[in-house]
Formats: structure tokens, sequence, C-alpha cells
């Protein structure tokens, strides 16, 4: 006795195999993050709360109207660069068409992390992307100066590590022309924290102490009027 498959199986099998990997790496993911959603901070009981911060928040509401923007721009995009291709492999005759048809449902079967992977090569700080950006002067970081962010533009790398040679590195000047950096800014080799701590946008310093002989609260009073005077 002899089974008849479908003329086109490959195809079949693939799809198959393809929706089985996108409920156990997507649908049921979803489904546990949304069930956590309607829970508090301990997980055994239901409450509202999370929703509510997030409609009160003006940073959650713009992100999230950020992520529907991106998401129908994306799906109007996708849509017309795909529907002709959709069209022109259904209606001609292509040589591996159930083949092709196959691989046009393997992006269901990858996991979110290896698309997430593949931005950060792209995009990341050392990312292709990025250092090619970098190579023709589009901002490639962010200096702080108080509450204030401006953006940090290398065209070339300097001759050695030193500042003065730093310092022979050309920017563009307010009238329109190009300066070096010296003339600009000064310039100096110094040591400085290797992590900078921020609370509310403002940089703090964390100084820690071992205390002997004396309370903490006159200490940290007089700390505070010492840094007052300087």
């Amino acid at each position: 006795m002899s089974i008849a498959l479908p003329r086109n199986a490959f195809p079949l099998v693939v799809t198959a195999i393809a929706f089985t990997f996108l409920g156990l790496f997507l649908l049921y993911p979803l489904y546990r993050i949304f069930g956590a959603s309607f829970l508090d901070a301990s997980g055994a009981t239901l409450t509202l709360h999370n929703y509510a911060k997030v409609v009160s928040s003006a940073f959650y509401r713009n992100a999230v109207l950020n992520s529907l923007t991106i998401s129908v721009l994306a799906t109007l995009v996708t849509t017309a660069i795909t529907a002709p291709f959709a069209f022109a492999v259904a209606r001609l005759p292509l040589a591996g068409k159930s083949a092709l048809l196959a691989l046009a449902v393997l992006p269901l079967v990858l996991p979110s992390f290896v698309a997430a992977y593949a931005l950060v090569l792209l995009f990341g700080h050392n990312g292709v992307v990025t250092q090619g950006l970098q190579s023709i002067g589009i901002p490639v970081g962010s200096i702080y100066e108080g509450h204030r962010r401006f953006d940090l533009r290398l065209l070339v790398p300097p001759r050695t590590s030193s500042p003065e040679a730093l310092g022979e590195l050309f920017v563009e000047a307010a009238g329109g022309g190009t300066v070096p950096l010296a003339e600009v800014a000064k310039i100096d080799e110094t040591e400085g924290p290797t992590q900078v701590r921020r609370e509310a946008l403002t940089r703090t310093v964390r100084v820690e102490v071992n205390l002997r002989g004396r309370d903490l609260v006159s200490w940290v009073n007089d700390a505070r009027s010492q840094v007052s005077k300087e």
C-alpha cells in the first residue's frame, strides 16, 4: 500500500515547520508576556497598574506612537515592494518556483533575537553602517555639558593619540570654514572616572567612607558644608 504525497509537498512541509517555530518562539512568549502584564510585581495579583503607568507617562506614549508609526510605514513599504514580486512569482513560469515560495516563509522561522543581533552588527557602536557613517563625518556619539548634549563628529583619525595631535584636527567654525581644534578648545590629558553615573540626567559621584569615632549624620552635614564652600 502506498501513500500519495501532494505534488508540492516541500512548501507544505516548510510551512508546517515555520508555523511550529512561530508558535514556540513568538506566539507562546507573547502569550506569557501578555499574561504577565496584568499581574503586579509579585506575580500573584491581577492589576491594571501597568497599563495605567503606560497611559499616564509621556515617555511610554511617545514610544508606543513611534512603534506604531514605524510599523505602519514598514507595512506600506513592504507591501509596495513584495506585492508586485509575489504577483510575478505566482503568474510567471519560473524555474524553482516551489523552492522560492517555500523560502518566502523562512523569516517566520528565525527567532527575533537573530534579527536583533543582525541590527546590532549593522548599527551597533562598531557596526558596518555606523563605521561607514563615521568615515564621512556623521555624528558618532555625544558629549555632555551639564544637562546639554552635543553631537561629536570625527572626520579623520589623529596621527597619534597625544593632545597635540588631537588639536591639529579641523572642526567646522561658526562662519562655515574650518579651524584647528586647538584654537577653539583646550585639550589636556588627565585622569578621570572610568564610569559616569547619572540620576535624573544629572551627573553624580558616589563617595564611600568608613566612619570611626563619630556618627553618620554629623559627618554628612560637615561634608555638605565643605562641598558648598568649594
